[in-house]
């Protein structure tokens, strides 16, 4: 199943931003390189550096994520 390319995430942008890339990202793989760095156990402030944003922009990203897995159950 493929998603609507408004909401396509590029794995390849994805990874780049997660090794510390400046890369320029859609909200979708943004929330995707967030998840991915608190599976690896970073916290806001290092994401925030890892991923070149604020540390306030992580945490709005992260009840984002948080407000989607509650939806879900």
């Amino acid at each position: 199943m493929t998603r609507p390319r408004d909401t396509y995430v590029d794995p390849v942008a994805v990874e780049r931003a997660v090794t510390g890339d400046r890369v320029r990202l859609t909200c979708y793989e943004r929330e995707e390189a967030v998840r991915q760095l608190r599976e690896q156990g970073m916290n806001s402030q290092e994401i925030a550096r890892r991923l070149h944003m604020s540390a306030r922009h992580v945490l709005r990203i992260r009840q984002r994520i948080a407000e989607q897995r509650q939806v879900a159950s």
